[in-house]
C-alpha cells in the first residue's frame, strides 16, 4: 500500500466517521425535538401542582389567621361594649384607671371583660361558680 492509498483510506475513514457522528447528532436533535412538547407539558403540570399546593398552604395559614383575628376582635368588641355599659350606668362618666386596668388585665388573659366578675371570683376561690 502506497502513501497515497493510506491517505485516501484515512480520509475515507474520517469521512465515514464524520458521517456517522453527523447522523447520531441529527437523531439526537430529532429525539430532543420530539420529546420537547412532552417535557413542556410535564413541566406545566408540575407548575400547576406546585401552584395548587402553594394556594392550599396559603389558604390554611389564612384560615388560622382569621380564627386568631376573630377571637381578638370578639374580645375587643366585648371590652368596648362593657366599657360603654359601665359608662352608661354612671351617666356617661369616665371609668376609673383602676377599672380600666382591670379590664385590660382580663383582656390580656384572653377572657371576655363582660365576665370579669367571674374571672375575679375564680382568682379568689380557685373555682368557677355560676350562682
Amino acid at each position: 500500500m502506497t502513501g497515497q492509498d493510506r491517505l485516501k483510506k484515512a480520509e475515507t475513514f474520517a469521512a465515514k466517521t464524520q458521517a456517522k457522528m453527523d447522523e447520531i447528532d441529527r437523531k439526537r436533535i430529532a429525539e430532543s425535538k420530539a420529546i420537547e412538547p412532552q417535557r413542556k407539558a410535564e413541566q406545566e403540570i408540575k407548575k400547576q401542582e406546585y401552584g395548587k399546593a402553594a394556594r392550599e398552604t396559603k389558604f390554611e395559614k389564612r384560615k388560622v389567621n382569621v380564627e386568631i383575628a376573630s377571637g381578638i376582635i370578639d374580645l375587643l368588641l366585648d371590652m368596648g361594649n362593657e366599657a360603654f355599659d359601665v359608662m352608661k350606668s354612671r351617666d356617661n362618666r369616665k371609668m376609673t384607671k383602676e377599672e380600666w386596668r382591670q379590664f385590660m388585665e382580663v383582656f390580656k388573659q384572653g377572657k371576655k371583660v363582660s365576665l370579669r366578675n367571674v374571672v375575679a371570683k375564680v382568682k379568689e376561690t380557685g373555682q368557677m361558680r355560676t350562682d
